[in-house]
């Protein structure tokens, strides 16, 4: 196995759900991601029928933040200090996407 990615925290009353992935080092900047990114959020809108799909993203996270914004995410906020991991506190930026064919 080299990563995974999915929808979980789905809130079916709300038509949205989180995304969350992960790609072993040795495989990123291949575009992978970015492929399998594109099928899932499609899989979201066109089969689940979601309005809108959250990532929550370490900042100091770059590429993660750039796969993202290349994919239509825009960042709707940001929270200080609000997830605990290997010992401290560190912050989340909040990207969303909304489904276009809802927009029409």
């Amino acid at each position: 196995m080299i990563g995974t990615i999915g929808f979980w925290n789905i809130l079916t009353e709300h038509f949205r759900a989180e995304i969350g992935y992960l790609l072993d080092v040795d495989f990123q900047g291949k575009g992978i991601m970015q492929e399998a990114l594109s099928k899932v959020v499609e899989y979201g809108f066109n089969i689940m029928k979601l309005h809108s799909i959250e990532a929550n993203v370490n900042p100091g996270n770059i590429s993660s933040t750039r796969l993202l914004e290349r994919n239509n995410f825009i960042k709707e906020g940001y929270f200080k200090e609000n997830y605990y991991y290997n010992g401290r506190f560190t912050d989340t930026a909040v990207f969303s996407l909304f489904n276009p064919l809802d927009s029409q």
